[in-house]
Order: C-alpha cells, then structure tokens, then sequence
C-alpha cells in the first residue's frame, strides 16, 4: 500500500488529505455544538440512542474489536515502526489528560478518594478507627489479588 506523507512543512509525517478532512470535520461538530448546543445536544443524543437500540450487541461487539485491533497493532511488532515520539504519547497521554483534568495524577486520586471515604466513615458512624482501617485493608488487599491474575 502507498502512502503519501509528507516529508516537510507543517504537516510533516502526515496524510494531507486525512489531516486536513479530519480536522475540517472536527472544526465543522464544534461549531455546530458551539451555535446550536441545545440542537447539537437532542442530535447527537438521538443518535446515540439509536445506534445503542438499533446495533445494541453488535456495536459494542465492534467497538471493543476496534480497540483490540489497536492495541494489537499498537503492542505487536507491527506497531515498531512508530516514532519514539508517538509511542511515548500513546503510553503516557492517557495519564497526562486525566491530571490536567482532575488536576493529579491517576493513582492521587484513587489515594485521595479512599482517604475522603474512610474520613467519612470516621464522622458519620460509631466504628472505630481500627474496625475502618481493617476493612480497608481488606479491600486492598482483594484488589491486589485481583491484579495479580
């Protein structure tokens, strides 16, 4: 198969044709969202609606043959002619969205949320600290064994 990338210029390593297509039609659904989001809004729920009624197993079966083939491609040796560069961001990019959303990091937090959960427990019930610590133990412990296989 031939692919034309360029080699130069701002859209160096890159399909002209796709790249410009794909970005003419993301711009196009931000606007639209952007001019008309309750519009925007009914549309795109509608849509969803359907394809989840109409496709129901068949699209979540396709969805997640989608995401396998990619981290296939992505995990196998077919995947090592990618750059350093975008083999970096696609290990690391996932994690980088979630803090610059949530502003910390993914494992902060999980920690965060469990410590809020147990000071809850400490001031809406009567259990004592030790009772509240075991069964967190517990919990991670159980995790940890899931993990594991």
């Amino acid at each position: 198969m031939i692919t034309e990338l360029s080699q130069e210029g701002f859209f160096s390593g890159m399909h002209k044709g796709m790249t410009i297509t794909a970005a003419l039609l993301v711009l196009g659904f931000v606007l639209f969202t952007g001019v008309m989001p309750q519009l925007a809004g009914g549309l795109f729920g509608t849509t969803r609606a359907w394809i989840e009624t109409t496709f129901c197993g068949y699209y979540l079966i396709t969805v997640m043959m989608l995401l396998v083939i990619c981290a296939y491609i992505v995990l196998s040796r077919h995947g090592d002619d990618l750059p350093d560069r975008v083999r970096e961001q696609l290990v690391h990019h996932p994690g980088r969205l979630f803090e610059r959303g949530f502003g910390c990091s993914p494992q902060r937090f999980y920690v965060e949320r469990r410590l809020a959960h147990a000071h809850r427990l400490l001031r809406e019930t009567r259990h004592p600290i030790t009772q509240i610590l075991e069964r967190f133990w517990q919990e991670s412990a159980s995790r940890r064994r899931k993990l594991r296989c």
